[in-house]
């Protein structure tokens, strides 16, 4: 069983008060932090779409330009209009890497 004992302690209540203050701040951040995490997310999802859409037509046309160990590391579009396509030779990363790991 509980009970209730008053105490008259105005310095006690008004920091009380500013607890609860904070309190609805806090509720009130977390909120706006939720509802941005989820537009974030949303906005998100629509890029992974459009870089799934266009996956296939870049793999498409690097096809003959693509070396054997060689993977498109980064697409931009140039002031043409033209598609600038970037690759990384995954080979010569290797043997760089190992060099590296067996220089020491």
């Amino acid at each position: 069983m509980n009970r209730n004992v008053t105490y008259n302690n105005s310095k006690a209540v008004e920091l009380i008060k500013q607890f609860k203050e904070y309190s609805v701040d806090v509720k009130s951040l977390t909120d706006q932090i939720t509802a941005l995490e989820e537009e974030r997310n949303k906005v998100a999802i629509k890029g992974q779409k459009v870089k799934d859409k266009l996956n296939p037509i870049v793999q498409k046309l690097t096809k003959a330009d693509e070396g054997e160990f060689e993977i498109v590391t980064k697409v931009e579009f140039n002031d043409q209009g033209e598609l600038v396509v970037e690759f990384s030779d995954m080979l010569g990363e290797w043997k760089k890497a190992f060099k590296e790991r067996n220089k020491k």
